[in-house]
C-alpha cells in the first residue's frame, strides 16, 4: 500500500470519535475510496460506504 499523508487523521478520527460518521471529497483519482476502505476494514468488523458518485441512485436519497 502506499503511505497516505491523510491515514493518520482519519485513523484518529474513526478512533477518538463517538459519533465515527465521516465525509470525504477531494479531486479524482487520488486515492479517497481506496483509504477510506483500507482503514475502515482494519478498524471495523462492519462498515458503510455510501459512494453517490458509483451510485448515482443514492444521491436521490440525500
Amino acid at each position: 500500500m502506499l503511505y497516505r499523508k491523510i491515514e493518520r487523521s482519519i485513523r484518529e478520527y474513526l478512533t477518538e470519535r463517538n459519533d465515527r460518521i465521516l465525509g470525504v471529497s477531494g479531486a479524482r483519482q487520488i486515492g479517497k475510496s481506496y483509504i477510506i476502505r483500507h482503514i475502515g476494514q482494519q478498524l471495523f468488523k462492519n462498515y458503510v460506504e455510501l459512494n453517490l458518485i458509483e451510485n448515482r441512485d443514492m444521491r436521490e436519497a440525500f
